[in-house]
């Protein structure tokens, strides 16, 4: 990841750390098992190699769209303590990953491999991809904890045999018509999306809200 003083300030500093932790909820997605060029997932899910934050699995919901490409779930603690949190440390990228993951997350992994073009095989062989077909994600029991490191490793190998297209894929970019036949296998990551904003939206109109007058 190409590091500039304006990236680091807005992952650390509580001017812009305060207004993210307003949020009821956070919620990141990202394509595992290295199926996205521009956006690998340690920079989608601010992993850091450094240990972390530790993350803890939860159990995929079976009855949204999109569940059989959940590779996992993930969230992180709440323990944000504004402009008194500072835990100054010599690697940039672990304090941005750390005090961005203090907000507490939830992030969604998703696996896309089933859905993206095949490597032809004369340059696969090159790359070391031996099979077409996707291996199996690992499957994590809900409440596994485990730090940042040790899921980027998990999720950053696994392909050798699809086109890592995933960056467009996971938005089922459809801005013509060769993008959304291109594309399509992602919309359930969409549809996915969209039940959990609508749910999130239901839910926070059940709570009550105050009027002063």
């Amino acid at each position: 990841m190409r590091m500039n003083r304006l990236l680091y300030a807005m992952a650390t500093d509580d001017e812009y750390l305060r207004p993210l932790s307003i949020f009821r909820r956070r919620v990141a997605y990202a394509n595992a098992f290295g199926t996205d060029l521009v956006v690998p997932v340690g920079t989608a899910a601010f992993f850091c190699h450094d240990g972390g934050a530790v993350h803890t699995a939860e159990n995929p919901p079976a009855d949204l769209p999109g569940a059989s490409m959940l590779a996992g779930i993930f969230r992180t603690e709440v323990s944000y303590a504004g402009a008194a949190q500072r835990h100054r440390r010599e690697d940039d990228l672990a304090e941005m990953s750390e005090k961005l993951d203090s907000l507490g997350w939830t992030k969604k992994f998703f696996d896309v491999r089933g859905v993206l073009p095949s490597i032809p095989g004369p340059l696969r062989s090159g790359l070391g991809g031996a099979s077409a077909a996707a291996p199996p994600h690992r499957a994590f029991r809900s409440g596994d904890r485990l730090r940042s490191g040790e899921l980027l490793d998990i999720f950053s190998s696994g392909n050798g045999t699809v086109l890592p297209a995933g960056h467009n894929m996971i938005v089922a970019n459809s801005k013509n018509g060769f993008h959304a036949a291109m594309n399509r296998g992602g919309r359930p990551i969409m549809d996915h999306l969209a039940v959990e904003l609508v749910s999130n939206l239901l839910e926070t109109t059940k709570t009550p809200v105050l009027v002063k007058t």
